[in-house]
């Protein structure tokens, strides 16, 4: 019954696809792991609270960390007034990919992208130091050259992209969600391979999906 009603909701959409389903035994999130083996996108529902804000259970985050494929976390969320696809930069190998998920989608549903950087300055410890404007304005210009250094050649691939950067100071998951209260779906890097790297994400991914308010993608 489960999956016919799942087929009926798929087919709603898209009377044209090809859907086949299957029942699986074992465990929730190691049949899932092996199953993203073979997959090209594994989808889950978020299990978040219906209270705004508050913090999703850890099934989608372990689904997310443990999958060998992209995840989408998908929450009960009315989408009809947003737009806009918010992916997470840092100019690491990771955001690249997550960007590249993130313009194809927005491309695709004709829709800005907003790339989000956020910056804050290391702790100085010790007497003596001095920090001046010129530190924090020098920060800036780093965290604005890191983003366009990213979106380099992107307009060449997309050249009727609508391109809105965020550069901000503060903490990265927090800029992202704040980022994507309007948005449509945000995309966010995962942590990389190794049997360690299974049991958790990188705390950027973590903390969105920890406050999940927005489809997300978390790009391998």
């Amino acid at each position: 019954r489960i999956l016919q009603e799942a087929t009926e909701a798929a087919l709603a959409v898209d009377a044209g696809l090809d859907v086949e389903t299957v029942v699986l035994t074992g465990p929730v999130i190691e049949t899932l792991a092996e199953l993203s083996k073979s997959s090209g996108l594994l989808v889950v529902g978020s299990n978040r609270g219906d209270a705004p804000g508050r913090a999703s259970g850890t099934h989608s985050v372990r689904v997310a960390a443990a999958s060998e494929s992209p995840v989408a976390v998908v929450p009960d969320t009315d989408l009809s007034a947003r737009r806009g696809v918010v992916v997470g930069v840092d100019g690491s190998d990771l955001s690249e990919n997550a960007l590249a998920v993130a313009a194809e989608e927005a491309s695709r549903a004709g829709e800005p992208l907003i790339p989000v950087h956020a910056w804050h300055a290391p702790n100085v410890y010790g007497g003596g130091v001095i920090v001046t404007g010129d530190f924090f304005d020098e920060l800036r210009l780093a965290a604005a050259e890191t983003l366009s250094l990213a979106l380099a050649g992107l307009r060449g691939r997309y050249p009727d992209l609508e391109i809105t950067p965020v550069v901000v100071e503060g903490i990265p998951d927090m800029a992202i969600l704040a980022a994507a209260h309007s948005a449509s779906l945000v995309v966010v890097g995962s942590r990389g391979r190794g049997a360690f790297a299974r049991l958790l994400l990188g705390s950027v991914s973590h903390g969105v999906l920890a406050h999940l308010e927005t489809p997300t993608i978390v790009a391998k």
